[in-house]
């Protein structure tokens, strides 16, 4: 994997949390979704989105005080890619399931980023096709 980490601490975030799940960097679904999860702005919350014990994602997360409009994006970006479809939190009512699916969204989640964040953004998609 060549260098895409934009910071040091970046990178030793990921490889530890990637070491965490057991799976290596070959692994697109892992690898992307740590990608995003252990950047400068997502690191510290990373438990509140990802259950290392059972490897996987806590779609709960999307309603934790702390997202912010960038966070939230990148949180969307992250369980998409991991899953390659759009969790829903589990108390979710069936009105409520369109407007989460419309908030998953592409167009949505780069609306509410900042440059920085649209390259964290771009670069966890290109791990998940294997473009790095």
């Amino acid at each position: 994997m060549e260098n895409i980490f934009f910071e040091q601490g970046h990178k030793e975030r990921f490889e530890k949390a990637l070491l965490k799940t057991g799976h290596s960097k070959e692994n697109s679904e892992f690898s992307s979704c740590l990608y995003i999860l252990t950047s400068d702005i997502m690191h510290q919350y990373i438990n509140d989105c990802f259950d290392f014990i059972n490897n996987c994602i806590k779609p709960d997360a999307l309603k934790k005080c702390w997202q912010t409009g960038s966070t939230y994006g990148l949180t969307c970006l992250a369980f998409n890619l991991f899953t390659e479809n759009t969790p829903i939190p589990s108390d979710t009512s069936d009105e409520q399931r369109e407007d989460v699916i419309i908030r998953y969204s592409v167009a949505r989640v780069f609306w509410s980023l900042d440059m920085h964040n649209t390259n964290i953004a771009i670069m966890g998609i290109k791990i998940h096709e294997g473009l790095v």
